[in-house]
């Protein structure tokens, strides 16, 4: 009812067809901060997130909504595609979400367990190598991170520490300084249980845990990551049953080893994410078609199964 006052009012009013012109150029930033009003074609898909709804700061939200699909969380409806969707570190499915898996897939089912202590178990076990240190035996800088995901609260600590506090981890401190004064860290896309897209983003050191000025650089992987390193990131990234979502991973320049720092199964968009530039719009189209072509692969799927 709201959006047809609106649309009544951008369409009849005077002043509302000039606030209409003006929404018109700024539909990048429509289509990435929510549902575009202006749109009043029929959605081409619907996208069951559940058990939580993917409000507008997620980007498989925004994507969704560029590529014009209807996303809802009532599980009573039918669906085109099914994604377990709850932003939590340790992930509680329910009955309901579990029968509809036996009908379709649903992207993410099987992928429970985000936390730190959990991604650097895999993370060793392939790479060879871990990203926590001892900080009661460990001298030098070191990270303070809760072992839950997305919480903003990674603190720089000086080791050795007297006690360590429970719900922690600590990590090496990480010398990711490509050039003076530009910090550089990778998103690994992950869709279809594979890497489908890298980019860079680069940053100053004031920007270190906020990431609000970083850039969106296109990566090619070849230039940044040895053939090893990319058939590792497959292994975790199968060992995880990832279906969609992104890992955080830095390369140090003092030892030149990569790390992967986290595992994130509902992606936020970052600060730097709202910025109007050509490479952010290129990422997110990128990512989008992406998107399209892996939802349109589930449903040739679905159909060919009979469902």
């Amino acid at each position: 009812m709201k959006l047809k006052l609106i649309r009544q009012f951008l369409n009849t009013n005077k002043s509302g067809k000039k606030i209409k012109e003006k929404l018109k150029s700024w539909d990048f930033k429509l289509k990435l901060t929510g549902k575009n009003i202006l749109n009043k074609k029929k959605p081409l898909l619907d996208i069951l997130f559940y058990p939580e709804f993917p409000f507008r700061g997620y980007k498989l939200a925004r994507m969704c909504y560029a590529s014009n699909y209807n996303i809802t969380s009532n599980i009573k409806k039918s669906c085109d595609i099914a994604i377990f969707w709850q932003d939590r570190t340790f992930k509680t499915p329910d009955q309901k979400i579990f029968e509809l898996a036996k009908k379709q897939k649903v992207i993410n089912i099987d992928f429970l367990d985000i936390s730190k202590e959990k991604v650097d178990r895999v993370f060793t076990r392939i790479f060879g190598y871990s990203s926590f240190i001892n900080p009661l035996s460990y001298s030098g800088k070191a990270l303070k991170k809760s072992n839950e995901n997305a919480l903003k609260d990674c603190t720089i600590i000086e080791c050795p520490i007297k006690n360590t506090e429970p719900g922690y981890v600590y990590q090496k401190f990480y010398n990711n300084e490509i050039k003076p004064g530009i910090l550089e860290e990778f998103r690994f896309i992950i869709i279809n249980n594979k890497t489908s897209y890298i980019y860079a983003r680069h940053y100053g050191p004031d920007d270190l845990f906020i990431g609000l000025q970083a850039k969106y650089i296109h990566c090619n992987p070849q230039e940044h990551f040895s053939k090893d390193e990319l058939l590792k990131i497959d292994q975790l990234i199968k060992e995880f049953n990832l279906d969609y979502g992104e890992l955080d991973v830095m390369r140090d320049q003092d030892d030149q080893k990569l790390y992967v720092i986290d595992v994130n199964t509902t992606p936020g968009q970052s600060p730097s994410s709202h910025n109007d530039d050509q490479t952010t719009r290129e990422v997110y189209e990128i990512l989008t078609k992406k998107i399209q072509q892996y939802f349109q692969q589930l449903i040739n799927d679905k159909n060919s199964n009979g469902y």
